[in-house]
């Protein structure tokens, strides 16, 4: 059993280091956006969970 959750685990943190590499590159684009307030960052949070 450990052995197919850790296989799930590697899994689990591949997919997380694919995302991560997504949004670092988009950074090094400078595509990145700049919050300005917390109202802005309240508002990016909502628009994501949407």
């Amino acid at each position: 059993m450990d052995t197919h959750d850790d296989w799930i685990h590697e899994v689990k943190l591949a997919h997380l280091r694919k995302q991560l590499k997504v949004g670092t590159d988009q950074l090094d684009r400078g595509e990145g956006i700049v919050i300005e307030s917390k109202a802005a960052l309240d508002l990016l949070f909502d628009d994501i969970k949407d």
